[in-house]
């Protein structure tokens, strides 16, 4: 073989190589896998509070308001945490008034008006949250999101189901994600007459508040790549 013949074939081996490689690279970032977290519960916050003529505000008086119990997952593309996925669902009685400065009566005779008159546990059982977008913080329209981080802060898109009605908000959230722990937390406001909540009668008037509170610090364990059996 000519030195010209042995060059030729040797550049085309090497643009062989070279395509086989961009291939694989091109695979490989397709494929980042996606990750799966369960929520914990029991090393979660759920906190509703109220103002004291609140739709939650009974008898004049402000509350604090606990959901006991939930179970969740989220999803999380590794290489753009835009692009995630979670759902929670939270039973409505397993939401417990913990006022401290409430005698056990008082907080057993709120509770019960709570779950009876406002939230009505037995035609709704439950409040579901499904999360659709979560956008960070000066992320511009249209570009990729940024890959697993310590600590991200934006605004996560979800539709919230609350006395059988199901709307689209926008809330502020912290996440802190990696290949081990999930935690977002946030605070946002809600307005009662959005999701068709009872009013509540005190002394024979309806007390009217636009607006409770609604405080939320969600941990998680990565459970891998695979979803959960």
């Amino acid at each position: 073989m000519s030195q010209e013949r042995w060059l030729k074939a040797l550049l085309r081996s090497w643009l062989t190589l070279g395509l086989v490689l961009a291939a694989l690279g091109a695979s490989t970032a397709a494929a980042a896998p996606l990750l799966h977290y369960a929520l914990d519960p029991d090393s979660s916050r759920v906190r509703i509070r109220t103002g004291s003529s609140g739709v939650f505000g009974f008898a004049g008086h402000e509350h604090e308001i606990a959901a006991g119990h939930f179970t969740g997952t989220a999803v999380i593309d590794s290489s753009d945490v835009t692009k995630v996925q979670f759902t929670i669902t939270v039973p409505t009685d397993s939401m417990r008034v913990v006022d401290e400065d409430e005698s056990p009566g008082t907080r057993a005779k709120v509770q019960r008006a709570m779950h009876e008159q406002v939230l009505e546990t037995q035609r709704f059982p439950e409040i579901t949250i499904r999360g659709v977008t979560f956008a960070p913080t000066g992320d511009a329209p249209g570009h990729p999101g940024p890959a697993l981080a310590a600590d991200l802060g934006g605004e996560l898109l979800i539709e919230l189901t609350l006395h059988g009605v199901t709307r689209t908000i926008a809330v502020p959230v912290d996440i802190q994600v990696d290949r081990a722990r999930l935690r977002a937390r946030g605070k946002f406001q809600l307005r009662h007459g959005d999701f068709d909540l009872k009013r509540i009668k005190v002394g024979g008037v309806v007390n009217v508040a636009d607006t409770f509170s609604v405080e939320y610090d969600l941990r998680g364990t990565c459970l891998g790549p695979e979803p959960p059996k």
